[in-house]
């Protein structure tokens, strides 16, 4: 739920002068900016992308165990399930890129 949060708010609440000189602070502070910068540039597909691949996740463990039990087309889904997951992996992973990249 980050991707909804301002990126000075989520800056802000990783910095706490306890510690840190003030140099310190403001390379922690132009570091989080820059990520959560390019976080907001790209969460309109980024976001969907988190949740779908939240879902298949979910749907995977599921008929999983469906398998384990020997239920009916279980097995069919799951590889269809793995296929899906690959495919969604790659997807966040290029569209991630420049979150990456800022870190």
């Amino acid at each position: 739920m980050s991707y909804y949060q301002s990126a000075e708010g989520r800056t802000a609440s990783l910095i706490s002068p306890e510690g840190r000189s003030e140099e310190d602070q403001r390379r922690i502070r132009e570091a989080a900016s820059a990520v959560f910068s390019a976080l907001d540039a790209h969460k309109r597909t980024l976001y969907p992308l988190t949740i779908a691949t939240f879902v298949v996740s979910i749907l995977l463990v599921i008929f999983t165990v469906r398998a384990l039990l020997a239920r009916g087309f279980a097995r069919s889904a799951v590889v269809q399930l793995i296929t899906v997951q690959a495919i969604l992996v790659i997807a966040l992973f290029v569209r991630d890129r420049p979150v990456r990249e800022a870190d």
